[in-house]
């Protein structure tokens, strides 16, 4: 509120995660495999399977400080495996 910033500012951890990486942290806490299927129902995701990140330059260029995803993902993770 008190930057004066023009343009779409983007919040995301700092570091990337690929989502075949994600599937294998999941595989891990889960014991179980993922399904994957070529000719499977449409998803917003389907075809990214490795590279897509947000650009937070703008963000950090106001100080904002994000936190790395390798800090919490696999936490967050295993929670949500626990409920």
């Amino acid at each position: 509120m008190d930057h004066n910033i023009d343009g779409a500012v983007n919040g995301a951890s700092k570091g990337n995660i690929s989502i075949s990486e994600l599937i294998s942290m999941i595989e891990n806490l889960t014991g179980r495999k993922a399904v994957i299927l070529e000719n499977g129902d449409a998803a917003p995701y389907n075809g990214y399977m490795d590279d897509m990140t947000l650009n937070t330059d703008l963000a950090d260029k106001t100080g904002f400080d994000f936190s790395n995803i390798n800090s919490w993902i696999e936490d967050l993770i295993a929670y949500l495996v626990e409920i």
